[in-house]
């Protein structure tokens, strides 16, 4: 059954248009129970989950109102903001997110990526590369060695969007742990 916005009309007697309107209050109570909670229920009005369809383009945004959006982002669904006045939209969620025991990487909304792992160092300088690149050069890369032991000096000698170089005051390879962070 559908709704019809059409009931009652004007010259319409409440006995020839009961039907309808119980039809549209049934129509109404159908939708509405739709990932909403029910009617008579003390949680009533609020959502229990929201489901939205992919969209192709924002919507239109006027001043001092923004919108969320799901749109497709890597081939998945992903959730936007869309800011006021038709503002650039960002993204908010990443299906895509990588993590493993050893390294992984996310994003912050706004567009900051920032990457995880296990990486190595010695005296000579070690390359290790980023599971994703970065956009640009990393921001920063902070490193801390998993056993110290022996070594008294280690640091980040050089960056880019893929990689960095780790040196250590011994031959090594000594393992760290490190953090980056830069623009997605």
């Amino acid at each position: 059954m559908a709704y019809n916005s059409n009931i009652p009309q004007p010259n319409n007697l409440i006995s020839q248009s009961q039907g309808d309107i119980l039809d549209n209050f049934t129509a109404l109570n159908i939708s509405n129970s739709v990932n909403h909670v029910a009617y008579n229920d003390a949680n009533q009005g609020k959502h229990k989950f929201m489901q939205m369809p992919e969209e192709v383009a924002n919507p239109a945004t006027a001043g001092n109102e923004g919108a969320l959006v799901v749109k497709e982002a890597g081939a998945l669904a992903e959730l936007f903001y869309v800011p006021e006045s038709n503002g650039a939209a960002v993204q908010m969620t990443s299906g895509g997110i990588s993590a493993s025991a050893a390294s992984g990487y996310s994003f912050l909304p706004g567009g900051m990526l920032i990457q995880w792992g296990t990486a190595a160092g010695t005296s000579a300088g070690t390359a290790n590369v980023f599971p994703v690149s970065f956009t640009g050069t990393a921001y920063t890369v902070v490193v801390t060695p998993l056993n110290a032991g022996a070594i008294t000096g280690w640091n980040v000698f050089s960056k880019s969007n893929s990689q960095f170089i780790c040196k250590t005051t011994v031959a090594g390879p000594i393992t760290l742990n490190y953090i980056a962070i830069g623009k997605r």
